[in-house]
């Protein structure tokens, strides 16, 4: 899987992440990571599969800070290349560092690999690296390909 190192200074500096971002207004999330990969990746993605949705709340949040809709394809055209706000690198499923990503991604990035769909809520410390609380779900239907 190809994963990014985020640069000092930014949102996740320091910590292998996928590539993602912010919907637009009027955006879908498919959309929204076909966009946010060509535009961390330079790869154009197709025939996405929705596997879920994590919702994290930061500190002493009510609402939640981010839903994060969870995405991957195996159909890209191009040349990953880094850029300013990452580097790029491809992992084997078995060489993914864990102790360099977020909390949560321990959770449902195995069941993403395996073709599972998901729902988890994570609580995190208002410094976001560690978990508070989190309930977490594998969905009995399979991820669903992208019509």
């Amino acid at each position: 899987m190809l994963l990014q190192l985020k640069a000092e200074g930014r949102f996740s500096g320091g910590w292998w992440n996928a590539p993602g971002g912010k919907v637009d207004e009027n955006e879908s999330p498919e959309d929204g990571a076909i966009r946010e990969t060509k535009e961390e990746t330079n790869l154009e993605v197709t025939d996405l599969r929705e596997h879920g949705v994590n919702m994290f709340y930061f500190g002493d949040s009510i609402e939640p800070d981010y839903e994060l809709h969870v995405f991957s394809t195996i159909a890209f055209a191009g040349e990953p290349r880094d850029s300013a706000e990452s580097r790029l690198q491809w992992f084997d499923d078995r060489d993914v560092q864990y102790d360099r990503m977020w909390p949560d991604d321990r959770f449902w990035l195995p069941d993403m690999l395996a073709g599972r769909r998901f729902r988890g809520t994570f609580r995190l410390t208002g410094d976001y690296p560690r978990i508070v609380s989190l309930e977490y779900a594998v969905l009995a239907e399979p991820a669903l390909a992208a019509d």
